[in-house]
């Protein structure tokens, strides 16, 4: 290929690179609306859920007595 259809052809290359680009800004910015609609959207309202965490038993939790529940106990449970 000779010098000028070289050049030809980066100059072709260049310009349909430069407006990919271009489109590609334009939509990216059209896209920013939407985007800050869903950001500045408020949450749905979602039940409150609270947790009881108790970390250990009372020896005199169930009124067994001595010798009933002999042994480590772990931890109590999550609730």
């Amino acid at each position: 290929m000779h010098a000028a259809g070289l050049r030809r052809a980066g100059f072709t290359a260049t310009v349909a690179v430069a407006l990919l680009m271009l489109g590609t800004a334009i939509h990216g910015m059209t896209r920013v609306d939407t985007t800050l609609q869903i950001a500045a959207a408020s949450p749905p309202q979602a039940r409150q859920l609270y947790v009881v965490d108790v970390r250990e038993r009372p020896s005199h939790a169930h009124g067994f007595g001595r010798g009933h529940c002999e042994g480590p106990r772990g931890p109590g449970p999550r609730i």
